[in-house]
């Protein structure tokens, strides 16, 4: 593990070099919220639509590393358009892989747009042309039994986090109002995701959690189950996540912060409410959305955690414990949603 973290680390600085500084900054302004090799996904995108960029001749330099700002600002709809084209009939890309790297490529926009040039004190960008390119709609395909589900995976798991907190409402294509309401509860939503992702909680449990069953400290939640308690431990990413909830919460909402007060509130027509399992499902499922995998709901993060835990363990027992489940056979449903490579199986069959 550490060592596929080193070799990340290590391709992720030489592909740096071979880039535009504006790259730079973006890695470095993301560091502190995704992984080494989260980041190392994003800046793959990022040489492969700067080396589109060149070849179509969409810009004035010999090199990737001498694309200007002010080239990429002047990029317009048709550009972008041409270039999922290229994904689609040239790369052979899925829809779900074209719709990743549109989300990459808008948070690098979204990160120049709001940041300021030193010399004029203006922003580095006008515009985010991503903001207005239409997602491709993701076709369900079944391929066996199980596999109907897209999941998120390691990387698109902090992808979306950072979404949900930063860039979904940076999109154009998000109402005045809806960035409203996404400004006040970004901050709540983001821990809702965050949690479930980083503990494989159900979106019912987490509706039912009250300030005092959550430790931060000891990164535990108290469960309570057919009048049992049980023990949850969700991970640090989570756990950062609800601090920064947590440190809102009073200024966003008022209310109770006693033990006995519900974690996860609302405000509906100025009264504060315990959110409900129906509102974070509906909020998930709004988020999804814009993320570019509208098939995605509140049921597939849990999936999705279970199975990235188990790629990265290996433990059965362990996971069955996690999750709460009492059968392993209850754990094994999870992981058959692993994404099947047909042609591995079938070759390493007839090997």
């Amino acid at each position: 593990m550490h060592f596929s973290k080193d070799r990340d680390r290590e391709l992720l600085i030489k592909l740096l070099k071979a880039l535009p500084t504006y790259i730079e900054g973006f890695v470095r302004d993301k560091q502190p919220y995704m992984s080494t090799g989260t980041l190392l996904n994003y800046v793959r995108c990022y040489k492969d639509f700067l080396k589109w960029l060149l070849d179509n001749s969409c810009s004035k330099a010999i090199k990737i590393k001498d694309i200007s700002l002010e080239e990429l600002d002047e990029l317009g709809l048709e550009q972008i358009n041409e270039y999922v084209l290229y994904l689609r009939n040239d790369k052979k890309n899925t829809s779900g892989t074209i719709n990743s790297k549109l989300s990459s490529l808008q948070s690098l926009l979204n990160y120049l747009v709001n940041s300021k040039d030193f010399n004029n004190g203006g922003s580095l960008f006008r515009k985010n042309v991503f903001s207005e390119v239409e997602y491709c709609k993701v076709l369900k395909v079944t391929v066996l039994e199980g596999a109907k589900e897209e999941l998120l995976s390691d990387e698109k798991i902090d992808s979306f986090r950072y979404f949900i907190k930063r860039d979904y409402g940076m999109s154009k294509r998000v109402s005045a109002l809806a960035k409203a309401r996404w400004e006040q509860n970004r901050y709540r939503d983001t821990a809702i995701a965050s949690l479930m992702l980083g503990s494989g909680l159900q979106v019912g449990e987490v509706a039912r959690l009250n300030m005092g069953d959550v430790n931060l400290e000891s990164r535990t939640i108290s469960l309570r189950k057919n009048g049992r308690i049980n023990m949850s431990v969700f991970s640090l990413k989570a756990a950062r996540d609800l601090e920064l909830y947590l440190e809102v919460r009073k200024e966003k909402y008022g209310g109770d912060e006693s033990p006995s007060a519900p974690l996860f509130v609302t405000r509906f027509k100025g009264d504060l409410q315990p959110i409900t399992k129906n509102t974070i499902q509906k909020m998930i499922m709004k988020y999804a959305n814009a993320f570019g995998m509208p098939e995605m709901t509140a049921k597939v993060l849990r999936k999705s955690f279970a199975v990235n835990n188990y790629q990265k363990n290996k433990d059965l027992v362990g996971l069955k414990d996690i999750l709460g489940v009492k059968q392993i056979s209850t754990v094994d449903k999870y992981i058959t949603k692993e994404p099947v490579n047909i042609k591995r199986l079938i070759d390493n069959g007839d090997s």
